[in-house]
């Protein structure tokens, strides 16, 4: 063997081993490149009601994990194949972060999985950049991987032992990290969802945020099969029927509207000018919520003895909602809710809809994001109205809950200031109570647009079922009221505990038809419209005024009780005793 052949051979070999080390840096290059795809949707932080998550932290934290994870792999490509499962939702999370200001959660999962062709092609079609970028994305990383598990690239050295063996320090000051929910209404819980306490950080991170909705979804159906077993095969035992019922039944949900901020109950700012002028109207002037959270208030009125109690305690004899009762009666049954339809506090109302014949959820948001105007349920309604038959239908609405200026367009802004703007999460007074006083106007004016906003919908409704020229009954009642930094109580908005919190608009209309066709009714409801009233009694008021009685149960607790007991998140109190010795506080 000559000296030039030795040369040649050493070169060769010298050019291998530099390919080799190119190769690897390239492959090692395409891993990174996935870890910081896979991180971007974390670098846009998400508001939730514990400030806004995500960021440099979410981001840090998910690198950290995946690069734990490629060291315990070792192989380059098998790392890089998990990214790309991950990767299957990236332009959804992106989208949602982006424009909607949320993450993957269930109720949007969920309307992912009945998301038809057509629906899909149409969300394709208008964002087809996006969708650009990810298909590139998916095709270099599909060509890495192939690369990758060729030249069997793997971690080794004491960095990759370094990280497996810091792995469990890492993952345990991770894992310990928890968001406090130091929220006031700690109760036993039917509903809770019984995933592990330690995924609750992860629900805000991608890709963690997909899986984690996921699991939610799973377990909110497993919840609802469970439960639906203890009211199954349950009938209604019916007392009396009216000859005729009114044809169409409209049941609106109000949200966090106080009876004090509507003009048709005296306020001063003229918030609800269009209710007034409705001739038909019937207005309850003294109805109490019997609680503070919508997840229990709106169960007890729809319900004489819903599963759950207010306090969270199972009801002994349980009955199913009004929807099964006018299904039970022939109704064809229709929710439709500008509200989510799970996550914890909206699972116990979801498991009501399920009776409904039809379901209509318009939300893709929670209460902190930009949503969809109370506005958006009125072609629905039209739709339904057409509807041959007869019809029992919800309107499950927004209302007034936080964030106020959110509940309504700007163009139907109506008090303000020039310099004042709308309010946002960071300024709820729960989040930053050291600005409460200079807020203070600025609340009030979003809250009253937002009841004026609630006027102009409950207008449309009246409207749309007066132009049906059907017999027709629509209730109007919100679920619980809100606390304001007004009357004299300037305190934790968040809290409810004030008699606003939980003193609510209540009315009946009646359609020309229907008058005409029941005229005592008229009577009989004008003589209820001044008593004291729980909201738990509306159960029956809205059975009579649709010509129903049903026989009573035994155990039907608060039901038509002189003495008014409402809960307060922590304990029952008496609502006439205590507004009078603490109007800001019944809960003292």
């Amino acid at each position: 063997m000559n000296l030039n052949h030795l040369k040649l051979r050493a070169y060769a070999l010298y050019r291998e081993k530099i390919s080799v080390f190119a190769h690897k840096r390239l492959l090692i290059a395409c891993y990174f490149f996935l870890l910081i795809l896979i991180l971007l949707p974390n670098l846009i932080p998400v508001p939730t009601q514990f400030g806004k998550v995500g960021g440099g932290f979410g981001a840090a934290v998910v690198g950290w994990l995946f690069l734990i994870w490629f060291a315990i792999l070792g192989r380059l490509s098998f790392a890089m194949l998990t990214g790309l499962v991950f990767l299957a939702w990236w332009p959804v999370e992106v989208y949602l972060r982006l424009n909607l200001h949320t993450v993957l959660n269930p109720t949007l999962l969920g309307m992912v999985w009945d998301t038809n062709f057509a629906e899909l092609k149409e969300f394709a079609n208008s964002h087809i950049y996006l969708l650009i970028c990810w298909g590139g994305f998916l095709v270099l990383l599909v060509l890495g991987v192939a690369w990758a598990w060729s030249a069997r690239l793997a971690w080794e050295g004491s960095s990759r032992r370094f990280v497996i063996f810091t792995a469990p320090v890492v993952l345990a000051l991770i894992f310990e990290y928890q968001p406090s929910k130091a929220l006031d209404n700690q109760v036993p819980d039917l509903f809770q969802e019984t995933l592990p306490a330690w995924l609750s950080p992860w629900t805000q991170l991608y890709p963690f945020s997909g899986l984690t909705a996921y699991l939610q979804l799973l377990e909110e159906a497993r919840l609802r099969r469970v439960l639906r077993q203890s009211i199954s095969g349950f009938r209604f035992n019916i007392a009396s029927l009216a000859k005729q019922m009114p044809k169409h039944i409209v049941l609106v949900l109000g949200e966090s509207s106080r009876r004090d901020r509507w003009s048709l109950y005296g306020y001063q700012r003229p918030t609800t000018p269009e209710l007034q002028k409705e001739k038909q109207l019937i207005v309850f002037s003294d109805v109490v919520s019997i609680s503070n959270a919508t997840r229990s208030a709106v169960p007890a009125l729809m319900s004489r003895a819903p599963l759950q109690r207010p306090d969270g305690l199972p009801s002994l004899q349980p009955e199913p909602s009004l929807v099964q009762l006018f299904k039970q009666l022939g109704y064809r049954t229709v929710w439709l809710s500008n509200q989510t339809n799970s996550g914890s506090e909206d699972t116990p109302l979801s498991f009501i809809a399920a009776d409904a014949d039809k379901r209509v959820f318009l939300n893709t948001a929670d209460y902190h994001h930009s949503s969809t105007f109370d506005g958006e349920l009125l072609p629905s309604l039209q739709a339904e109205l057409s509807h041959p038959g007869s019809v029992m239908l919800v309107l499950h609405t927004l209302g007034s809950h936080f964030e106020y200026a959110k509940r309504y367009p700007n163009s139907q802004r109506r008090f303000a200031t020039e310099s004042s703007k709308p309010l946002t999460h960071e300024h709820h007074p729960y989040i930053n109570v050291s600005k409460l006083a200079e807020l203070n106007q600025r609340l009030e004016d979003d809250y009253d647009n937002s009841v004026v906003y609630t006027d102009q919908v409950l207008t449309a409704v009246l409207k749309m079922v007066r132009a049906a020229g059907s017999s027709a009954l629509v209730v109007y009642v919100s679920d619980h009221g809100e606390d304001l930094p007004a009357n004299g109580c300037e305190h934790n908005v968040r809290s409810r505990y004030s008699r606003y919190a939980y003193e609510i608009p209540v009315f009946f209309w009646l359609s020309p038809a229907y008058l005409a066709q029941s005229p005592q009714l008229w009577q009989q409801l004008q003589e209820q419209r001044h008593r004291k009233m729980l909201s738990t009694d509306l159960f029956d008021l809205i059975t009579a005024a649709a010509g129903v009685v049903v026989h009573p149960r035994a155990e039907i607790s608060n039901h038509n009780s002189l003495v008014r007991k409402v809960y307060t998140g922590q304990r029952w109190v008496d609502f006439d005793e205590k507004k009078v010795s603490n109007a800001c506080n019944i809960n003292s």
